[in-house]
């Protein structure tokens, strides 16, 4: 999957025209696939008026709920609600269970973390209640994102080792893959870089074992994340084209969204300015084309990062161009604002994560700008989430987990060994016991026939001493 140095170098000269091609070329067509996603919502609504009440109809509102998430949850949670009251009148519990975690998923995409956790409880309840065991998986899965989303890391592992547990023990490979890439996302927000690489790699095995494209492509670009963050840049420019090759093929405008913004990164890092704006900002114009917040105010942030980056430079070796102006103050400027953008997005949406990051920048752009009370405002903001988020005793927790998790597996490894070890020494007892009824069959033919051998004898010794008995013998044969 990764390329030589020389392919990754020219490919890197051209990204930006490629990119470009993107925007003005590729949308259309990216258009046309919203088009199809929204007809399909349209089918769906058709076929739920003439349905009648039964299973079926909650199928139905369930996949009209379910394909709203990501383009109306507000819609996705009227008919999540139709969903769940139609369920009840039916008495249908694995019905009802699909009602919840579709009203969860909705409510998670609103970013009401507290209700998307009640029903994802209520459903794997239900779930776990009548045994059935993938959606028990998956919904414990859906509570560990929504812990990483709030940075509850230690409960997020928690859930996403669970969810994993299962998906071994029914051999459910995508799940298995989908946990460990999970479980890769926590580790790489508390910045240990080796695990991460490490789950990445074994979900990466199975995803392309089992075909699943959008699953590699994912776990490519979060493969790239962690070379960035190691300054391993060409690398990380390698996974992500790897990604974005899968992604375009696709025409996956939320993979290519996020994409971009993480190649932008890489630019920045290489301080290589001029493209890493050109590249969030078409990041950003995509993220506001396919209505995604989250994406949105992200890019917010990093255009604001870059700016302050430029206007911190004292090299003089970043050449002004469209973008990037001649004036110091100008490029300080425009940090703060886009900063600011994506900050109060960010909260907004209650993204930690980019509320953190982006807090920091602004106190350092507005301590260059020598607005010391503003500085120190967004200081302290950026100080009391990172101590909540990063604190020690989360990663003690993160770890003993970790731990707790090996010593489960060398525990299943124990007893499997405990298993083979019995199975074998029956067998050896079966063979034992089979080899003395040889040798007792075998003594016995032995015996028998020394018996008949001395019968014989006696039987020509009485011969001898009695011709006529011969005689007889013989005629008796004719």
């Amino acid at each position: 999957m990764l390329k030589n140095n020389k392919y990754v170098g020219a490919f890197s000269n051209i990204i930006i025209y490629a990119l470009y091609t993107f925007v003005f070329f590729l949308l259309p067509s990216t258009t046309n696939a919203k088009k199809q996603g929204r007809a399909l919502i349209d089918s769906l609504y058709q076929q739920i008026a003439t349905a009648k009440e039964d299973s079926n109809k909650v199928k139905l509102l369930n996949d009209i709920s379910i394909e709203n998430y990501t383009i109306n949850p507000d819609e996705g949670i009227k008919y999540g609600n139709d969903e769940l009251f139609l369920a009840e009148k039916l008495v249908w519990e694995k019905g009802k269970a699909m009602a919840y975690n579709a009203l969860g998923l909705n409510y998670e995409a609103n970013k009401n973390h507290e209700k998307a956790l009640d029903y994802y409880f209520n459903a794997l309840k239900i779930n776990e209640k009548i045994g059935y065991k993938y959606g028990i998986e998956f919904n414990l899965g859906n509570i560990g994102q929504v812990y990483n989303n709030e940075c509850e890391y230690p409960k997020a592992i928690e859930y996403y080792f669970k969810a994993l547990k299962i998906c071994e023990e029914s051999g459910f490979k995508i799940g298995i893959a989908r946990n460990l890439g999970n479980i890769a996302l926590v580790y790489q927000a508390i910045q240990d870089y080796p695990k991460t690489l490490a789950y990445n790699h074994k979900a990466l095995k199975i995803l392309n074992e089992k075909g699943d494209k959008i699953g590699v492509a994912r776990t490519l670009g979060n493969i790239a994340n962690v070379y960035n963050a190691q300054a391993k840049y060409d690398s990380a420019l390698a996974y992500y084209e790897d990604a974005n090759k899968i992604y375009f093929s696709l025409s996956d405008s939320n993979g290519i969204t996020v994409n971009l913004g993480n190649m932008g990164q890489v630019y920045q890092n290489q301080k290589n300015y001029s493209k890493a704006l050109e590249t969030y900002f078409i990041a950003l114009k995509q993220s506001e084309l396919i209505k995604n917040k989250f994406y949105q105010y992200n890019n917010l942030g990093n255009i604001g990062e870059a700016y302050y980056l430029i206007a911190k430079d004292s090299t003089g070796l970043i050449i002004p161009d469209k973008k990037i102006s001649e004036s110091k103050e100008d490029n300080l400027q425009k940090a703060i604002s886009y900063l600011k953008k994506g900050v109060d997005g960010c909260k907004s949406i209650n993204d930690l994560d980019g509320t953190l990051e982006f807090s920091k920048y602004e106190a350092d752009a507005y301590k260059l700008a020598r607005n010391y009370s503003e500085a120190l405002y967004y200081y302290k903001q950026y100080t009391l989430i990172k101590d909540s988020v990063y604190s020690i005793e989360r990663i003690k927790e993160i770890t003993l987990l970790e731990t707790k998790r090996e010593l489960e597996l060398k525990d299943k490894q124990i007893a499997i060994d405990k298993i083979d070890l019995a199975k074998k020494r029956t067998e050896d007892l079966f063979s034992l016991a089979g080899l003395v009824v040889l040798l007792l069959i075998i003594g016995l033919m032995v015996r028998s026939y020394n018996n008949q051998k001395k019968s014989n004898q006696l039987l020509v010794d009485l011969i001898k001493k009695h011709p006529e008995l011969n005689f007889d013998i013989d005629k008796d044969k004719i």
